[in-house]
């Protein structure tokens, strides 16, 4: 996976508000440092937040059968559903992003690297509450 820091995000913004670039451009925002989620979940559960987690995998066909059923019992409950096959496919394919044109006509380069936005996620669960529920 290729996620993004929030803190990136606005400032890839900040770059296309005081660029050249025409209305409407799109570019994907990574902060460039692809990692499996499993490491991701790890830095952030377990060395930050220091919290015991068990990961359990699922075969994809189960995963996939599972989000179509809550799929189609969101489309008559009208409820979001917890597990959409979009969100299945994106846990189990890799998917990175070319931020090139980004940074080319933008710009753009992350300000805080993936360990420091884990760290300042961490932080900002800590200290609205949210450790205890999770």
């Amino acid at each position: 996976m290729d996620l993004t820091y929030l803190g990136n995000v606005v400032h890839a913004m900040q770059c296309a508000t005081w660029s050249a670039v025409p209305s409407g451009s799109a570019y994907n925002i990574t902060n460039h440092e692809p990692a499996s989620l499993r490491e991701l979940l790890r830095q952030l559960f377990g060395q930050e937040l220091d919290l015991r987690y068990e990961i359990r995998t699922v075969p994809y066909p189960v995963m996939a059968m599972a989000a179509c059923a809550m799929e189609g019992i969101a489309a008559i409950t009208r409820r979001e559903p917890l597990l959409t096959r979009y969100s299945a496919g994106v846990l189990h394919y890799d998917m990175t992003l070319a931020n090139d044109r980004a940074r080319r006509e933008l710009g753009y380069t992350p300000p805080i690297s993936m360990a420091e936005g884990i760290r300042l996620t961490a932080n900002w669960l800590r200290s609205h509450g949210h450790v205890d529920h999770l």
